[in-house]
């Protein structure tokens, strides 16, 4: 087996893991809100934005869940527009703040590319 097809099926399975876990942790009634600090100012208030906290009894793990209403005409235009800002990796320093800088170098197929991901040399501070 190579190391490609392990590390593939490594995602699959880590993918498929987290996404059974949050399944069966969505409908759980011990979801905590996080209030959100005012704003100084009206630009930097993001309107109609949940955020939710859920920690395990026993264990550190903390799993946060944050929604947001988004009034518009066209419900899939919208969710395409985000879809594409979180498929498009020279938008991912917009939403990761662990990206400095990204670049696509070459586009392999429709659905396959070959980016550059410049990563920041330091740890996030909380």
């Amino acid at each position: 087996m190579s190391s490609r097809n392990s590390t593939q099926e490594y995602y699959e399975r880590t993918l498929k893991e987290a996404q059974r876990y949050y399944k069966a942790i969505s409908s759980a009634s011990d979801w905590a809100e996080i209030k959100q600090r005012p704003a100084k100012i009206a630009a930097d208030r993001i309107p109609q934005l949940h955020v939710f906290k859920r920690r395990e009894l026993n264990k550190t793990i903390e799993t946060f869940r944050a929604t947001r209403i988004v009034d518009c005409e066209d419900t899939q235009a919208a969710l395409d527009s985000w879809q594409g800002i979180l498929d498009n990796s020279e938008c991912r320093i917009l939403w990761d703040s662990t990206v400095e800088d990204c670049t696509v170098l070459e586009l392999a197929k429709n659905n396959a590319r070959i980016s550059k991901i410049l990563l920041k040399n330091k740890w996030s501070s909380k």
